[in-house]
Order: structure tokens, then sequence, then C-alpha cells
């Protein structure tokens, strides 16, 4: 499926994906000049549920962090499950957080 990219909306501290006229969201924390950013709730409109838009909205997120040598520190559970599936990210996981992601 094709997606447009995302956005980073700062003034609302949100990520956003648009899709078939709808908007998912990505809210997140960051204290200004911090390079920890919060990920905090994920918001995916009925419409385009069940369409892969959270994914790729979070993996685009985490693309994101990752080019901005940001950490993240993972709130939402949507967040969290993808970063289980997705090893690859680990590295991007603030050190407060990553005792849940290590085994």
């Amino acid at each position: 499926m094709s997606f447009e990219p995302m956005h980073q909306n700062v003034e609302k501290s949100q990520f956003e994906l648009n899709h078939k006229g709808h908007t998912a969201l990505l809210l997140y924390k960051q204290n200004k000049g911090s390079k920890r950013i919060y990920l905090v709730h994920t918001e995916v409109p009925e419409a385009i549920q069940n369409e892969g838009v959270g994914q790729q909205l979070v993996k685009e997120a985490l693309d994101f962090i990752v080019q901005n040598e940001l950490k993240v520190v993972p709130l939402c559970p949507l967040v969290i499950a993808y970063l289980k599936r997705h090893p690859a990210y680990h590295g991007v996981i603030d050190e407060s957080s990553k005792k849940d992601f290590v085994r």
C-alpha cells in the first residue's frame, strides 16, 4: 500500500500521516533542545484502520528519530509493540526504557 509521506507538525507536537483524506496522528512530547522524544499516543481514524496506517506512521516517526539522532521513550502501546517486533530500532530507545526491550 502506498502512503503519503509523514509530516511533523511541530506546533501541535504530533507526527501526521494523511491517507484517503484522513489523518492519523502520533502525539509526542519533547523539551526544547532535548535529544529525548516521548512518543505518547497514536490515533488512527476508524475509516482507515486495519490498513497499516498506524504501523507506517510509527515506522516513519522512528526513521525521523534515527535521522535526527534522537532517543525515543515509547509510551504508546502501538509504538512499544512495533519496537518489540523490529529490533533494528532498538538503538534509538532511550536508556531509561531499554530494560523493557532487552531479553
